[in-house]
């Protein structure tokens, strides 16, 4: 029995539209319900008539906390970021298959986990989902479900916003969060 040729060209195009369809999914569906609410204030530094910080009065997490707007980050801060963080960050979807491929290499090669592959977009939604769920998920599915969430982020936020998200959900240590605050 032979297929028609019409049929044939069907049978071939539905693993197709099976991929673009999961490709649009994985870059075009939804966040998780809250992930980008700014809920948290940030701390209250009172001062007295010299400018001296007198109390601090923290954020509703317990850190010491000051936000930054996309168009009020630093040119220096960025730059020291992406140079630290993510070289190629202007240029990838969110997900940098070669620090992938890399970190994969060095990590087989000493048999234990040696080097990470995330973009700074991936340490973003890290960031997020830990804050919005109160713990992280672990292993690779942890990892799977962080680099769906950085595809989306992409998608919906410029470069410039989700490097400001990163600065200022950044731990710096002394339960200070944000570079501004650092």
């Amino acid at each position: 029995m032979t297929l028609s040729p019409r049929l044939g060209r069907l049978a071939y195009l539905t693993p197709v539209l099976a991929v673009v369809a999961s490709a649009v999914w994985l870059r075009c569906g939804a966040l998780p319900a809250g992930l980008l609410d700014e809920d948290q204030r940030p701390s209250t530094v009172v001062v007295d008539r010299r400018g001296e910080p007198l109390y601090e009065a923290r954020s509703g997490q317990g850190l010491r906390s000051e936000a930054l707007d996309a168009s009020t980050v630093p040119g220096a801060l960025a730059a020291a970021t992406i140079a630290a963080e993510d070289v190629r960050f202007r240029w990838h979807v969110g997900i940098d298959p070669i620090a992938v491929a890399r970190a994969l290499y060095r990590d087989v090669r000493a048999r234990r986990i040696v080097e990470g592959g995330s973009t700074i977009t991936q340490q973003v939604a890290d960031l997020l989902l830990t804050r919005l769920e109160g713990r992280k998920t672990p292993g690779w599915r942890g990892k799977i479900r962080e680099a769906v969430v950085a595809l989306r982020l992409e998608h919906r936020l410029s470069k410039a916003e989700i490097l400001a998200l990163y600065v200022n959900h950044a731990p710096y240590g002394n339960q200070i969060q944000g570079a501004a605050r650092a």
